[in-house]
């Protein structure tokens, strides 16, 4: 089987490879590490970046222990020196941008976002454009933010604060267009577009306090009294936590703080080659926070790369032991069994990994093979070629759908997939050949 020795994997999974390395301790670990997870977290990336220095990855992970803990300036500066060291990058921009809207600096803000927007792949620019919209708000321009929001919103940014940044924008819009003679129906469109933003957001976050106080007061403006009042009363009774409890939240932020550090600076070491002194990082993270999923899979990342196969599947285990949906572990554990021709073992979690990683092409090309080769998931090897086509346009992607149709005896679709591919390739020798192949066997 031409993929089962194939452990290089991109699309956000993860890569296999070899090496070796120990661990040791930096200390205190786990609720003791608290009251310093940021210095326990500068210590390994300034070390890091002395083995690899000014390398951009490191100079952003840097940055992002930085920028967590609130020191504005010194995240600037490493977010500056990735810019200058990789100047095609789109994350120190973007970092740059989400600091210069912390900071208040909304024009700084929307030129860094700008910048930024056209580097992104099209499944990140949601939050780009989310930033952007709030620096515009933030600068009093609601007409622009209110574009940008939902342009975030068109670009996959979901979730309940996008709703309600949208609704928050709209409102103000709508406001500003009302005290403009001759713009009473524009602002009563916004208006209408805020309130739906609004309901769109409380019903995704029914304890979100700041949207239901809005909407009640957007409600009480368009003289709804009942709606109002039911708002009102609703953010009423969104309490904040106790006191006791922000406590307790406070504590667990900073392992998480640490453990999150330990990862970020494990993630990059491994893209450099560095593999033993990322795994000790790692099992530094899963030291510092057992419960975070992130470091148990990064450890799993860091021991495939050392060939540690038994150890690396144990670590994805422990990861989908926390979250059974966590794509990385599915895919690489299958990876491990499909490594030992465990063909009925592997495929089940690697469709369940594709399925929860849709835009993951070689996931849906492996898929085509054992569908293929191994008579696993028969009828549903056209839907597999389909996906891995539209992702990947590639000529052995045409080539296989054409195959699939004409095994499940549709030999037309095959002539016309086939005929699809020539157009995009024309002579390309595989796709010449399947076509040649096929026509002789129609006229037998």
């Amino acid at each position: 089987m031409k993929l089962i020795g194939k452990f290089l994997i991109t699309g956000g999974f993860l890569i296999l490879g070899a090496c070796d390395g120990g661990s040791r301790d930096r200390g205190r670990s786990g609720p003791a590490a608290a009251a310093d997870a940021y210095q326990q977290s500068l210590a390994p990336a300034q070390q890091a970046l002395a083995r690899h220095p000014r390398h951009p990855r490191l100079l952003q992970v840097l940055g992002a222990i930085h920028h967590r803990r609130g020191k504005f300036r010194e995240a600037l500066e490493c977010y500056r020196q990735a810019r200058r060291e990789d100047p095609e990058a789109a994350e120190p921009l973007f970092s740059l941008a989400e600091v210069h809207l912390q900071l208040g600096e909304n024009a700084e803000a929307m030129e860094a976002y700008r910048q930024a927007l056209p580097l992104l792949p099209a499944n990140e620019k949601g939050r780009a454009l989310f930033g952007l919209g709030q620096a515009c708000f933030n600068a009093g321009q609601f007409g622009e933010a209110a574009s940008h929001l939902r342009a975030a919103l068109g670009a996959g940014a979901g979730g309940a604060e996008v709703h309600y940044q949208l609704g928050k924008a709209l409102d103000a819009h709508s406001r500003g267009l009302k005290s403009i003679p001759g713009h009473e129906k524009e602002s009563e469109q916004a208006a209408l577009e805020g309130i739906q933003a609004l309901e769109a957001a409380v019903a995704q976050s029914p304890a979100h306090a700041q949207a239901h106080f809005l909407l009640g007061g957007m409600y009480q403006r368009r003289n709804q009294m009942v709606r109002a009042r039911q708002e009102l009363e609703t953010f009423r009774r969104v309490k904040p936590p106790s006191e006791a409890l922000k406590e307790e939240e406070t504590a667990r932020a900073e392992v998480t703080f640490l453990a999150r550090s330990l990862v970020q600076i494990a993630g990059a070491l491994i893209d450099l080659g560095d593999h033993g002194e990322a795994l000790a990082l790692a099992r530094e993270a899963v030291r510092a926070d057992g419960s975070f999923v992130e470091a148990r899979v990064l450890e799993g990342r860091a021991l495939l790369k050392l060939e540690r196969f038994d150890e690396a599947q144990q670590a994805y285990q422990q990861a989908l032991d926390r979250d059974r949906d966590q794509a990385e572990s599915l895919w690489n554990i299958g990876k491990i069994h499909l490594r030992r021709n465990r063909v009925q073992e592997a495929a089940p979690l690697l469709l369940k990994a594709v399925e929860i990683r849709k835009t993951f092409a070689e996931g849906w090309e492996l898929l085509v093979e054992l569908s293929q080769e191994h008579s696993l998931f028969a009828d549903r090897a056209e839907e597999f070629a389909t996906k891995a086509l539209g992702l990947r346009p590639s000529p052995k992607n045409y080539s296989n759908l054409a195959m699939v149709c004409f095994s499940q005896g549709n030999a037309e679709k095959s002539r016309q997939v086939l005929l699809e591919g020539l157009k995009r390739y024309p002579h390309e020798p595989e796709l010449e050949e399947g076509l040649r192949a096929l026509q002789q066997t129609l006229k037998r």
